[in-house]
């Protein structure tokens, strides 16, 4: 994990300086595959496998902890970089984003990512008593696809907001510094959502708690259809601003609670591909729903519905233990029908 994510961010960093000096598209699209591989390698999947792999107890507040991280450094960063690139150019406003990275981010990684190793081998962690499904397994139970529906789903209508909320909310008539600011303000409660959301896990369980923030994200979505009136968007900001950074905070308790930890970076790995392509739909989605009827109407309708779908999929997982029973018993009828056969 320690050799994953140093090179990941390593990656990173000579990312934002190649694009600093990069002078043409081939160069753009080459150096953002390095941006795409380096950032999977050294952020979400593994550290939300390294947290649950190291956390026993209190694994949902580490995990809330460290993703409250997410939105704050968005907010940081982007400030910064904005502020370099309206005194000194867009190249240096690449610079600006790889300088942290190389300076704070792999020396951090360098001085303290072998404590976790060392918990593991003192018994502290649980990553020798680690129990679970393989993969091959586990794409077979209920709650890998109802999981993978979950994560499709939000995305495609998280990331989907994310990019059309802007000209959602100018074309209702809001001035464009006024919807910036609305939405920059989205990573406030984002921060304060996820920190949240860990603390809510521990107590009432990954799944409820993950349906409960995918509830609460289409009800977000749905109080849009009244974005004219700002107390609408003000319900958006705290409902959906809230809850659309918690499910990389969830989703690996979820999958610990469903398959188990045993395979837990490669089952993560692979939710990861279905969020991925709810990534790549969203924008696509609102954008041509908006082309073809001139309103976002459609969007929000479509979009609230899907996350709800997310919710309920989650609500239709399964423990582990329930999980092995059904594999068990699925063994078995398998065993009647080869030995009548």
């Amino acid at each position: 994990m320690r050799k994953v994510m140093i090179t990941g961010a390593a990656m990173v960093a000579l990312g934002f300086l190649g694009l600093s000096r990069a002078n043409s598209a081939v160069a753009f699209a080459a150096l953002y595959l390095v941006l795409g591989a380096g950032i999977t390698g050294s952020t979400v999947i593994p550290a939300a496998v390294l947290i649950t792999r190291w956390f026993r107890e209190q694994r949902g507040l580490a995990l809330g902890i460290v993703f409250s991280g997410v939105p704050l450094g968005g907010t940081g960063i982007t400030m910064l970089a904005n502020y370099v690139v309206l005194h000194y150019g867009f190249r240096m406003g690449f610079v600006a984003n790889a300088l942290p990275i190389a300076l704070v981010v792999v020396p951090l990684l360098a001085a303290f990512l072998d404590a976790p190793a060392e918990a593991e081998a003192s018994g502290r962690g649980d990553g020798a008593a680690a129990d679970g499904f393989e993969v091959r397994e586990a794409v077979r139970t209920r709650s890998f696809w109802m999981i993978a529906i979950a994560e499709v789903t939000f995305a495609t209508a998280a990331i989907g907001m994310r990019v059309h909320i802007v000209p959602l909310l100018t074309g209702v008539g809001y001035a464009p510094t006024v919807a910036a600011s609305l939405f920059s303000a989205m990573f406030v409660f984002s921060a304060v959502g996820t920190f949240l959301a860990g603390p809510l896990a521990d107590k009432f369980g990954g799944r409820a708690t993950f349906a409960m923030v995918l509830f609460c994200a289409a009800l977000g979505i749905t109080s849009l259809l009244g974005a004219a009136h700002l107390a609408a968007v003000a319900a958006f900001i705290v409902l959906f601003g809230l809850v659309r950074e918690t499910p990389p905070a969830l989703a690996p308790i979820v999958i610990g609670e469903t398959l188990g930890t045993k395979q837990l970076a490669r089952l993560f790995g692979i939710q990861a591909l279905f969020t991925t392509f709810g990534f790549a739909l969203g924008p696509i989605i609102a954008g041509r729903i908006f082309d073809l009827t001139h309103s976002y109407s459609g969007a929000l309708v479509l979009f609230a519905g899907m996350a709800l779908i997310a919710s309920l999929a989650i609500r239709a997982t399964l423990p582990l233990t329930e999980e092995r029973t059904r594999q068990v018993s699925a063994g078995r009828v398998g065993d009647s029908v080869a030995a009548f056969d």
